[in-house]
């Protein structure tokens, strides 16, 4: 079975210029564990965790997404899901991120 099949597509980002601080109202409302970041121009740039924004103190609330988001683990639509479980597994994280394999900088879902 490939990726394609079973990932969400529509999929809510936050931008790398938004404060931490709307990151961490979108995860707290909606309960997401993590979000995609992109640019200006809609271009995946990172991925930012929930437990990442829930460290972050009312000293340090204009913090930038960007500045504490972290390179994401990417995969392929095209990609079998268990290569994509293996690569979950083996980089201990619960959700990954699909990229266009030419544009990686492309958001898929």
């Amino acid at each position: 079975m490939k990726v394609s099949e079973i990932m969400t597509k529509k999929v809510d980002v936050i931008k790398d210029n938004d404060l931490v601080t709307k990151a961490r109202a979108i995860m707290r409302d909606k309960g997401f564990r993590a979000m995609p970041v992109v640019d200006k121009n809609n271009r995946m740039t990172g991925i930012i965790g929930r437990g990442d924004v829930l460290q972050i103190t009312s000293a340090k609330s204009n913090l930038l997404v960007k500045g504490l988001m972290r390179h994401p683990v990417v995969g392929f639509e095209d990609e079998d899901i268990n290569a994509i479980a293996k690569r979950m597994i083996d980089n201990s994280i619960k959700q990954i991120i699909i990229v266009d394999k030419k544009a990686q900088n492309k958001f898929l879902g």
